[in-house]
């Protein structure tokens, strides 16, 4: 305590002079000895209340040797000290609760909670006397280009934020590599704190991999940089509105060691199913590619269909990671089906999901019981995705795999309240357990988001394409459910996105009533660009795409471009900026 405090006696805990009780109880004001300007401030005191925060108030006396006094208590105690060692070390010794100095938050009569401001002044005193600097606060954006990125691009997008709480920022730049080679980019402010750049991707083949980082000084010279962020090439050049997304667990498939235990067969039955719908649609491998970028990749698509088979892959759990957890979030249809996705999340354990992981917010699964295996499911909830498909018993082909069914049974978001998700099927099967009552539930519905815990594949041709075909008729809203409780009562236009974008962005809105509707967009000079008549929109929420395109069909320049919606007597604007 000398050495490094300067102190050389004191008294713990002392007692008042009756001895029954401490010397300051539960309140004590503290005063600064106006010798350092972290003491001045506090000079007609400082005023501790342990009650507040449940404290015990026990403060102690200090005799100092070679430090110097700064606070004391309301009889002269010491009950602080500061030592300067040499040019730059600073020792202070305080023997009461600097905490205790929180007070109640009362609004008009109401205890709203604590109020922190006087123990904030404290401590910014005590910091600034220590001359205590932090490096940057530095984050990565979700919106950054990430995960596997279209074929032939040339930019990419890197987003974040950097604040320095004790000085100023000197810069903030991406530092990132791409095949091992080295590159910087300056990003700009938007003036609260949030920085983005676009990287140019020099020599850049369906191959190539980036590696990148944001990483910003202070006034201090201190850096902070990033957790690494990553985006690779692929060979997808996106040509339809559907994008059919699939495990293709390759160990497992037609080149594996064992030949095809299912993956292969699997995506050839849900792909020839998908064609004979007539449906134009792209493919993506989540074994080979991993996860799709949701600008350069997803933004493409109005809907997406994935099935897995085993899926024993590491997948984003948290929503806000999860491509498909910002493609839904941002206006697009999911329809997916896996058997083994959530036991490769949960490690097997029939558990619950807890609110920000991709299966409780996007897939919208509260728990889930792993490998029940059943061999049927029956429609339950008249939804779109059900429509005109009966009530029988629909058999699921487990020959398909190695391993048969693997099939899972869940409890919807709401289970067993007025507001669970409805299922579009249940199962009857045998193999359920007694508990369940012979039927439970087998998939759910949320929002834009359709989950089967189950294999698409196993379901007979014609049920596939009865899934697939109403699926893709209601994310083209041409059919809708019956039972819509959520239909939009005034008439919105939204931000599209992506934005910045490259070259696709989506345009969402809302429609309350039957309307003959109009979008447009113009340049900065007020010249009309493109333009979409969509007459008689029925009531729901809508989008279309700019695939970036004049009414000739010519690619347009970057820049800042506007754009409108007229519906009867409602009319918004908003603007978007494409980059190439």
């Amino acid at each position: 305590m000398y050495d490094v405090f300067g102190i050389s006696a004191g008294s713990n805990d002392p007692m008042n002079a009756a001895g029954d009780a401490s010397l300051h109880g539960d309140t004590l004001t503290v005063y600064g000895a106006e010798v350092t300007t972290f003491d001045t401030p506090f000079a007609n005191g400082y005023t501790l209340n342990h009650t507040i925060p449940d404290l015990l108030g026990w403060t102690d006396l200090v005799q100092v040797g070679n430090a110097g006094e700064i606070f004391y208590d309301e009889n002269d105690n010491v009950v602080g000290s500061n030592l300067q060692a040499g040019d730059n070390g600073i020792a202070i010794y305080l023997s009461f609760m600097p905490e205790a100095a929180v007070d109640w938050y009362i609004v008009d009569g109401d205890t709203m909670g604590w109020d922190i401001s006087a123990v904030e002044q404290f401590m910014g005193a005590l910091l600034g006397h220590l001359r205590a600097v932090s490096p940057p606060v530095v984050d990565l954006s979700g919106s950054s280009t990430h995960f596997g990125v279209a074929s032939g691009i040339t930019t990419a997008n890197v987003d974040g934020m950097a604040v320095d709480g004790d000085g100023t920022l000197a810069s903030v730049s991406v530092v990132y590599d791409i095949d091992g080679t080295d590159y910087i980019e300056p990003m700009t402010d938007d003036g609260e704190g949030h920085y983005s750049a676009t990287l140019t991707l020099t020599a850049w083949t369906d191959t190539s991999t980036c590696n990148y980082q944001l990483s910003a000084t202070d006034n201090d010279g201190l850096t902070s940089i990033t957790g690494m962020g990553q985006f690779w090439g692929t060979t997808l050049v996106p040509t339809a509105d559907i994008l059919l997304m699939s495990d293709l667990y390759e160990p497992y498939g037609a080149d594996g060691p064992y030949g095809d235990l299912g993956p292969t067969l699997s995506d050839s039955i849900v792909n020839a199913n998908l064609t004979a719908l007539g449906q134009e649609y792209d493919t993506w491998s989540v074994y080979w590619n991993y996860h799709p970028d949701p600008m350069s990749v997803l933004s493409n698509y109005d809907a997406v269909i994935y099935h897995g088979v085993f899926d024993w892959i590491d997948n984003p759990e948290e929503t806000d990671v999860h491509p498909l957890g910002e493609f839904v979030a941002n206006g697009g249809y999911l329809l997916f089906s896996s058997e083994e996705a959530l036991g490769t999340y949960t490690g097997w354990d029939d558990i619950s999901f807890p609110e920000g992981h991709f299966v409780h917010d996007v897939l919208g699964v509260e728990w889930v019981m792993n490998d029940v295996g059943y061999d049927s499911v029956n429609v339950k909830d008249g939804l779109a995705v059900t429509t005109d498909m009966g009530t029988s018993e629909l058999d699921l082909d487990g020959s398909i795999t190695y391993y048969g069914s693997m099939a899972d049974i869940v409890d919807p978001l709401g289970w067993g309240s007025p507001d669970q998700l409805p299922s579009p099927f249940e199962t009857h099967d045998s193999m359920l357990p007694s508990w369940t009552g012979g039927a439970y539930d087998v998939s759910t519905q949320n929002g834009n988001v359709v989950f089967m815990p189950f294999n698409l594949s196993m379901m007979p041709d014609s049920s596939q394409q009865a899934v697939m075909g109403n699926f893709l008729a209601w994310s083209a809203g041409t059919v809708s459910n019956e039972d819509e409780s959520n239909l939009p009562t005034e008439f919105a236009l939204y931000e599209n996105y992506p934005n910045p974008f490259n070259p696709v962005t989506t345009i969402r809105f809302d429609v309350p009533e039957i309307s003959d509707v109009n979008i447009t967009v113009y340049n900065v000079l007020g010249k009309q660009v493109n333009s979409f008549d969509l007459n008689t929109m029925s009531p729901g929420a809508h989008h279309i795409k700019w695939r970036g395109i004049d009414n000739a069909g010519k690619p347009v320049s970057s820049g800042l471009y506007f754009y409108t919606i007229k519906a009867g007597d409602f009319f918004a604007t908003k603007k978007m900026m494409l980059l190439k």
